[in-house]
Formats: C-alpha cells, structure tokens, sequence
C-alpha cells in the first residue's frame, strides 16, 4: 500500500503479523492499526483496518503511556503514577473557553 501523498509514514510489523502505522505531517498525526487474518487459516478471526486522527496533546500523552508502560517491562522497575496536568481541547484556544 502506498503512503498517502505528503505524509511521512513509519511502520512497525509485530511479531504476530499486525501492523502499527503512523502517518504523519505538519497538520496530521494519524495512527493506523492493522490486522489481517486469511480465511483458510481462521474463519471467525476478524480482519480490520483501523485508523485515528490525533491531536498533537492526543499524541503525546499516549506515547508517554506507552514509554512509561514499555520501560516499566524493559526494567523491572515499580510503576509510579504521577497525575497528568489537565489541558483543554485544544490549548490554542484557552481564551475562547474562559470567555
């Protein structure tokens, strides 16, 4: 499948054959998961093809929940939890949301 044009695309392919993508450009961050099942192999696994367009605060907090949840696995260590700041739907925007 081709990269949808002007966007940067990276892709990781798990060891059980599912996808992760993520498509990216200065206004887009999309994630893509993909699973794909043949039939003659199972025929009640479902295949899909599943994507979501984030907000760059969307994209980071699920990529710090991510790090935190893969360097707790790579190392052992006891997970602390540290509350998240709350921030607005969109932070560019604080002053229409107080008005």
């Amino acid at each position: 499948m081709a990269t949808p044009k002007g966007l940067k695309q990276f892709h990781r392919t798990l060891p059980n054959g599912d996808k992760v993508l993520i498509y990216s450009n200065q206004n887009h961050i999309m994630l893509q998961l993909r699973r794909e099942v043949p039939t003659e192999l199972n025929l009640l696994e479902p295949s899909f093809k599943v994507a979501v367009d984030l907000s760059p605060v969307d994209a980071l907090l699920i990529a710090s929940e991510l790090f935190a949840a893969a360097a707790l696995q790579m190392t052992g260590a006891p997970q602390t939890t540290t509350a998240l700041p709350v921030i607005p739907a969109d932070p560019l925007n604080q002053e229409e949301e107080q008005a």
